[in-house]
């Protein structure tokens, strides 16, 4: 990592720790951590300072109601149960650009999911950052977490890397999986997830981070 680093990206799979791991390396080198209320806070902060959305402002209404059941259900992997009458798909995605862009623009952050370092690919400073685990593996943590039994949970995360899988195909047009997009890929099966953590502080210096505004 270069001496401009502000941003780490991170995209996982479900129940592989990958927002864990963000809020540690978050709260440990002060930075902002960003995944549910990504949309809700940085539309928030667009609509504020940038004159240039006043479509958003006439539909963030009913936009929100619907987002909110969305985040309720999935976090940002919710995103895309979205209806398509409310907001439209490519509409939707642009606002999500703006928003991981404008928030790699003005704080350092943990940023999880919605693709964003593919969003940021060649911006100076962005970690990209990949956690994944083997299915089991994550199936026994979403049980355990979740406290459903492991028939449900399998079923949680098997749609979860479809969704994902479809969302990042339309972003980007591959394979969200494929290590050789991002800067560094994690099992966290072998390593645990507070190694896991230690390995991206490692490149996130505690310089380089600003303190939330």
């Amino acid at each position: 990592m270069t001496a401009g680093t502000t941003i780490v990206a991170i995209s996982r799979q479900k129940g592989s720790g990958g927002a864990h791991i963000g809020q540690v390396v978050a709260e440990r080198r002060g930075m902002r951590f960003v995944d549910g209320g990504l949309l809700r806070d940085a539309s928030e902060y667009l609509l504020v300072h940038d004159p240039n959305l006043e479509k958003v402002k006439e539909r963030i209404g009913t936009w929100w109601d619907t987002m909110a059941g969305a985040l309720a259900m999935g976090g940002m992997s919710g995103l895309g149960m979205l209806p398509v009458d409310t907001m439209q798909e490519a509409e939707s995605a642009r606002l999500e650009r703006r928003i991981i862009e404008e928030m790699a623009g003005h704080h350092s952050a943990v940023i999880v999911g919605r693709g964003a370092g593919h969003v940021l690919k060649g911006r100076p400073g962005v970690l990209r950052v990949f956690v994944h685990a083997p299915e089991a593996w994550r199936i026994d943590r979403v049980a355990e977490r979740s406290g459903v039994n492991q028939a449900k949970a399998r079923d949680v995360v098997r749609e979860s890397d479809r969704d994902r899988a479809g969302f990042m195909r339309a972003l980007t047009g591959t394979d969200w999986t494929d290590a050789r997009q991002y800067d560094l890929a994690i099992d966290a099966a072998s390593t645990g997830l507070e190694l896991a953590a230690d390995i991206v502080l490692q490149l996130v210096p505690l310089a380089q981070a600003t303190p939330p505004r």
